[in-house]
């Protein structure tokens, strides 16, 4: 009768094992698929920033500048992405942060709501581009 409870305690721990080890699976899966949805969505609502870069590292290519944009979503706390863009002159970087949860983007800690809010904030982020460049420009002239 002993045996057979070691075995019986063996089977449990076993099935136990087992389904602990399916549910962490599960978890890891579903958590898995729910950053890919947020990178999608933050994909979605960062696209017209994106197109912006493109069109202005056409422009700054003119003046030896360049705009790299990281493609990758790092993934915050509070269901939040993170991704940046990084201005080139020469030897000198600005780094552009911008955070998104939910319908709005974070920059510079302020909030743009997607789709209004990108009006207000290509400007601003155009304006802080020209400002990098003069500054840069002048500390060359000073030189």
């Amino acid at each position: 009768m002993k045996h057979e409870n070691k075995n019986d305690d063996l089977l449990i721990r076993t099935l136990k094992q087992k389904w602990d080890n399916e549910d962490a699976a599960r978890d890891k899966r579903s958590e898995d698929s729910l950053k890919i949805f947020r990178a999608e969505e933050a994909s979605r609502i960062f696209a017209p920033i994106e197109d912006y870069f493109t069109r202005l590292d056409q422009v700054l290519h003119a003046v030896g500048a360049s705009i790299v944009i990281d493609p990758k979503w790092e993934h915050l706390p509070d269901q939040r992405l993170r991704r940046v863009a990084n201005v080139t002159f020469r030897e000198h970087r600005l780094s552009l942060d911008f955070t998104v949860q939910g319908v709005n983007i974070f920059f510079r800690d302020t909030s743009y709501r997607f789709s209004r809010g990108i009006e207000t904030l290509l400007p601003t982020v155009n304006d802080e581009v020209e400002r990098f460049l003069k500054t840069r420009r002048a500390d060359e002239v000073i030189e």
